[in-house]
């Protein structure tokens, strides 16, 4: 193993070769049994044991619940990423290795370039798998330190072994063993992945580098210059098209990995949240999961066709809701800040195009900046035309909002879980509009000063054709751009204002009904 590879990732190797995951040599059929044998010795027992005792266990209690779902998915997004390893073996040591390949003769300059992204790959490896190595120490010692005698992950057993010591300690072992083992080697996993491609980052940046000096580069060496700068187009030619395979490549060894860890992310935050939020150190819990009397509560009321007050139907139901909850809303704060990168990048191509404006002394810049206006207008029309239905929604739905959540708020006493839960609602829906509001508002101040930037060029000494040009362009944008959802609503701070001044006279007539019912 060369040097690139064995200073950048010499500790994600060493462990993978100490789990059996990985071989610097060819892999003998021998050592390929090997491996697949501890594999599934060290790794399935876990999760299928976790598995039954989910589907047929009972779970009394929603922590012990959440705590057996988050090391069940955990473990088995684990074994789906780590399994390539053993039936991809080959192609991806190759993968790994190929970046040591005699790819470009490196100037010194550029070999400080790969050394800065291999300082990079040493840091996060190093970070990441300290990190894991606390985690499942804690994960696994839990059980043993702060609750009845039990194991790290709740397994199904056909008997009893905590009154069986002996037995109790050898299985308690395993079970650590089959937590441990994918969890630290899935730490020097994960950041093996983007280390290969940081290491691709820093050869693009030695490509970069021999463009941006091709004729000096050139110059220095011994020959015809000429002939030397059609040498040195090749190996910049050969040089991308390496980078290029050894991306494809990485592409195909490690996208299987990449996928579930994303598929498994989601709920593995999801459990990992509910359970912070649960424990005692934050001095509050979840008032949906309390016990209200002897009737536990659902997140969202709905009707279902079957009862949802027993177990295990309560638990199901209630990771469904979360779920999908929490799906909903990721997928609503990307769509509202998409909206408003879409209007800032708007934004930023007018004070472009007021820039320019101030600096153009001929006709045909003049025509570039028309043709840039223009292209903004029609990108405009498309953005309004593509999200009409999702701003005007937004806007008449968060008057709603705002108005009931308000109404809530005056219910229930100050500072309790509910008054903050609602408020820190409502600050979305509010922060929401208001970017909407504030970068279409940018919009319109931004196009409003195309009339004065165009004004502000050199226009005195240029011909009479130019200025007359001018003049028809500056015409034209004295009507400022506006951004319209259904040609009602402006985006605007003035639409913001309308909102929140419609919120609270709601507001206030609702909260007068209710007060002229309580008396």
């Amino acid at each position: 193993m060369s040097s690139l590879i064995q200073e950048s990732l010499h500790i994600n190797l060493r462990v993978l070769e100490f789990f059996l995951l990985y071989t610097p040599g060819e892999p003998t059929n021998f050592q390929k049994l090997r491996s697949s044998i501890l594999f599934f010795a060290l790794m399935f027992h876990v999760p299928v044991l976790s598995g039954i005792n989910l589907i047929v266990g009972k779970h009394d209690n929603p922590m012990k619940l959440v705590d057996n779902s988050f090391g069940f998915v955990g473990l088995s997004c684990y074994i789906a990423k780590l399994w390539p390893l053993i039936g991809n073996r080959s192609k991806i040591k190759v993968c790994i290795n190929y970046l040591d390949k005699p790819i470009v003769e490196l100037r010194e300059n550029q070999k400080g370039i790969l050394q800065a992204c291999s300082k990079i790959c040493r840091r996060n490896s190093n970070i990441f798998l300290y990190y894991m190595i606390i985690s499942v120490t804690g994960f696994v010692t839990k059980p043993f330190l702060f609750e009845e005698r039990g194991f790290p992950v709740d397994v199904w057993l056909p008997t009893s072994l905590k009154d069986r010591l002996d037995v109790y300690w050898g299985f308690y072992i395993y079970v650590s063993i089959g937590v441990a083992y994918p969890v630290i080697a899935s730490g020097v996993l994960d950041p093996l992945i983007p280390s290969l491609l940081c290491l691709a980052t820093g050869h693009l940046k030695v490509l970069n580098d021999n463009l941006e000096h091709l004729d000096e580069y050139s110059s220095e060496e011994n020959g015809s210059k000429d002939s030397n700068l059609y040498k040195n187009i090749q190996k910049c030619i050969k040089h991308h098209i390496e980078i290029l395979n050894f991306v494809y490549n990485h592409q195909k060894c490690f996208s299987l990995m990449v996928f579930s860890q994303f598929l498994g992310s989601p709920m593995i935050l999801c459990f990992t949240c509910w359970n912070v939020s649960m424990d005692c150190f934050f001095n509050f819990s979840f008032t949906v999961i309390m016990e209200q009397g002897s009737q536990r509560r659902l997140p969202l009321s709905g009707w279902y066709p079957f009862n949802t007050d027993k177990s295990p139907a309560f638990e199901l139901v209630y990771i469904y809701q979360i779920l999908t909850t929490w799906i909903g809303g990721m997928g609503n704060i990307s769509m509202d800040t998409f909206i408003s990168g879409i209007i800032m990048a708007i934004s930023s191509q007018l004070s472009i195009l007021n820039n320019a404006l101030k600096n153009i002394t001929k006709n045909n810049e003049l025509v570039r900046c028309v043709f840039h206006y223009r292209i903004i207008i029609k990108f405009s029309d498309e953005v309004i035309y593509l999200f009409n239905t999702c701003l005007t929604t937004q806007f008449i739905v968060g008057v709603i909002i705002v108005c009931i959540s308000m109404f809530q708020m005056s219910l229930v006493p100050v500072l309790s879980f509910q008054f903050v839960a609602m408020l820190l609602y409502q600050m979305c829906i509010l922060l929401e509009i208001f970017l909407w509001c504030f970068y279409g508002n940018e919009v319109m101040l931004k196009s409003d000063q195309l009339t004065q930037a165009a004004y502000m060029s050199d226009w005195t000494k240029s011909p009479n054709h130019f200025k007359q040009n001018l003049l028809f362009f500056m015409t034209r944008t004295q009507f400022p751009l506006k951004l319209y959802a259904s040609g009602y609503f402006t985006l605007s701070l003035e639409t913001f204002k309308a909102i929140v001044k419609s919120s609270w006279s709601y507001f206030a007539v609702l909260n007068q009904v209710h007060s002229r019912q309580t008396q």
